[in-house]
């Protein structure tokens, strides 16, 4: 097996688990002695099967291997390796395939043994643990990688083990193995790096967001990076509050953290654990919000309005005051059908809470009185809600939920003012709190 032979840098156009495995194709595939030819597929992971004379036989997909639930042809533990068959070819055919594919697994496992190498060596690591990003092989694309606008990174992957109510994301999170979970988390490692880049000029902001941030286990390199590359602010939005308890939020801080968004759901532990479905959480995020506000970091709490705190949602802008934080508004629950209880025993009607909410729930109807606070406040584009919807843009946070309007909303002379509501909603509850403007 050839040794590793690193490229100076990595360009925006590759990512990292494509780039381990063309260095490895011509190992893995055997090409020069295989009985057919292997091509890389237009796909990130997939290859084509040829016969020698050129003619397409299959199509080979290379995915992460997850815990359960699939019959690959070839399976380690890392990849998973599966064959889809063009129609016209022949049983033969297929049989020499699946026996090809089978030493290609094996061949892949011999690959991996490898990884911890490129890992360390892709990513060198400091006295502490850290990721020493000076001393990465692309250490010079993210310098010259000029951010002139506040960024905001994604860490999808990472599960906040919590099992809020109103949340859609699995428990199970992706089922990856441990060995695909890693890197498949170093290839984001590797991208947020780059999208993080260098700030252009000072004031900027960077925010970690996604199901969890802090769940990534390199937050605090990327933190790190962060201020190495001088974001003025450094946020991240979290709910583990009991991770953030042990230590961690201390390593955060000292990386360059100095903003942390974190949720109350309400201001007794019997209602705030309800809602996340894990007893003690609530005792965490007093440890955390009292060690924020001791360190002089941006403490900014939002909550979420539903049935089940609904008798709470007009303490907690208060309750956090007292605490030194910063409340800034109320979440609706925009449910697209996958909350993990049913929309009636979940959503409140709007009508029912008190103004006082109403006034900063991040949705715009002003027939009810709702978004009067949020409307002017920007989001990270610089837009408020209500110019996103006036210029027809998505007018949410998250624009995987689409709204809608009730139908006598047709008439209302504010509806360009107006974000409607989930369509569940009305199937719930129907229009009649709506009153429009003629």
């Amino acid at each position: 097996m050839k040794k590793w032979e690193f490229m100076p840098d990595i360009k925006n156009q590759y990512k990292l688990i494509p780039w381990i495995l063309k260095q490895f194709h011509n190992f893995v595939f055997q090409t020069e002695k295989s009985a057919f030819i292997w091509k890389l597929g237009e796909r990130s992971l997939s290859y084509t099967v040829h016969e020698k004379g050129g003619g397409k036989l299959a199509d080979v997909d290379i995915s992460l291997a997850k815990e359960s639930g699939s019959s690959p042809i070839a399976e380690t533990r890392i990849f998973s390796v599966g064959l889809t068959p063009m129609k016209n070819v022949s049983n033969v055919d297929k049989g020499s395939i699946s026996i090809e594919l089978k030493t290609v697994g094996k061949r892949l496992k011999l690959a991996e043994e490898r990884f911890d190498d490129l890992y360390n060596r892709f990513f060198p690591r400091d006295e502490n643990g850290l990721v020493d990003w000076p001393k990465t092989t692309f250490w010079e694309q993210i310098r010259n990688s000029q951010r002139s606008k506040d960024t905001r990174i994604d860490l999808p992957l990472s599960q906040c083990g919590l099992n809020c109510i109103f949340c859609s994301t699995p428990v199970n999170g992706y089922n990856l193995k441990p060995e695909a979970l890693r890197l498949l988390q170093y290839e984001q490692l590797q991208n947020a790096a780059l999208e993080i880049g260098t700030a252009a000029k000072p004031g900027l902001r960077l925010q970690f967001f996604s199901t969890d941030p802090i769940a990534h286990p390199d937050i605090v390199s990327l933190v790190k990076l962060g201020k190495l590359a001088g974001y003025d602010s450094i946020l991240i939005y979290s709910a583990m509050m009991c991770e953030l308890a042990d230590g961690l939020l201390s390593e955060l801080i000292d990386a360059g953290l100095n903003s942390l968004d974190v949720p109350f759901y309400g201001v007794t532990a019997e209602v705030h654990d309800k809602v996340v479905g894990r007893s003690g959480h609530f005792e965490c995020l007093m440890k955390v919000a009292r060690e924020a506000v001791a360190k002089r970091i941006s403490f900014k709490v939002h909550s979420v309005a539903m049935n089940i705190n609904s008798h709470e949602l007009e303490k907690i802008p208060k309750f956090v005051k007292e605490l030194g934080g910063h409340f800034y508004d109320f979440l609706f629950v925009r449910d697209d059908g996958c909350s993990r209880v049913p929309v009636r025993e979940l959503t409140p009607r709007i009508s029912d809470l008190p103004k006082s909410v109403r006034r900063r729930l991040n949705l715009s109807i002003p027939c009810l009185g709702v978004g009067k606070d949020f409307r002017g406040k920007e989001d990270l584009t610089g837009a408020s809600l209500s110019d996103r919807i006036q210029k027809d843009k998505d007018a949410h946070l998250d624009s995987r939920y689409k709204y809608e309007f009730a139908d006598k909303c047709k008439r209302c002379k504010k509806r360009h003012l107006c974000s409607g509501v989930f369509p569940p909603y009305l199937e719930v509850y129907g229009d009649e709190e709506f009153e429009p403007f003629s």
